[in-house]
């Protein structure tokens, strides 16, 4: 059984799935939506071109809890795809997951939204009138999530609409002090042509800018 405690169990030898905090962190995680490949810390072997990048980001990791606590927002960027951006984000959300220990779980405190699928799915429900109620639960978790991982944003140009209703999820979190992590596979200058400068800005601006240069290393040794 993997339990994303495990190092630091009390009982490492007792552990199974009877376990109180086993329970409450899978329950967590659960409703976080993170895709089940991401579900557990997974081991990023260091590139040499972004030693720095991964310094900072194991400081912010160390101090999870100060900076979903102090609202803060992170954006993790770069044109190549496959180079740990969203693997990273998901370390970061999970950690915090677990320095939350015994909190309380019954509400979402964490969640993972990809963005592309998001406005897909408004999309459908505004194109053909379908049920809302699964969007409204969504926009719900997200007003309420300690914090939220962004992914893939930026990276298709929106509509009006689009732009509006993501930004109203935005502002909102930004306003209450919530934090947010964004992962993009665009420069700067496509990302603020995307999402209009007025989300750019509340987006960019108002958050620690990070950029992957490394390329893909999907499927491959990475040294």
């Amino acid at each position: 059984m993997k339990c994303w405690i495990e190092k630091e169990c009390v009982k490492p030898n007792k552990c199974d799935e009877n376990c109180v905090m086993f329970r409450s962190l899978s329950m967590c995680i659960r409703h976080s939506c993170l895709p089940e490949e991401l579900k557990y810390d997974s081991t990023i072997i260091a590139r040499t071109a972004d030693l720095t990048n991964y310094r900072r980001l194991n400081e912010i990791k160390t101090n999870i809890v100060e900076f979903v606590e102090g609202g803060n927002s992170l954006v993790i960027y770069s044109i190549f795809c496959g180079n740990g951006k969203t693997v990273w984000a998901s370390k970061l959300l999970i950690e915090y997951v677990c320095c939350i220990g015994d909190g309380n779980y019954m509400d979402t405190r964490v969640l993972f939204i990809n963005v592309v699928d998001l406005l897909m799915q408004v999309r459908m429900n505004r194109e053909y009138d379908t049920d809302r109620a699964e969007v409204k639960n969504i926009i719900t978790q997200i007003n309420k999530a300690d914090l939220v991982v962004w992914d893939e944003i930026g990276v298709k140009q929106l509509t009006e609409y689009e732009v509006m209703f993501l930004y109203s999820l935005i502002n909102k979190r930004i306003n209450n002090k919530q934090a947010n992590i964004y992962t993009s596979n665009t420069t700067l200058r496509v990302a603020q042509a995307n999402l209009s400068d007025r989300l750019y800005s509340r987006i960019y601006n108002l958050s620690e800018k990070i950029e992957f240069v490394s390329d893909d290393y999907r499927g491959k040794k990475v040294n």
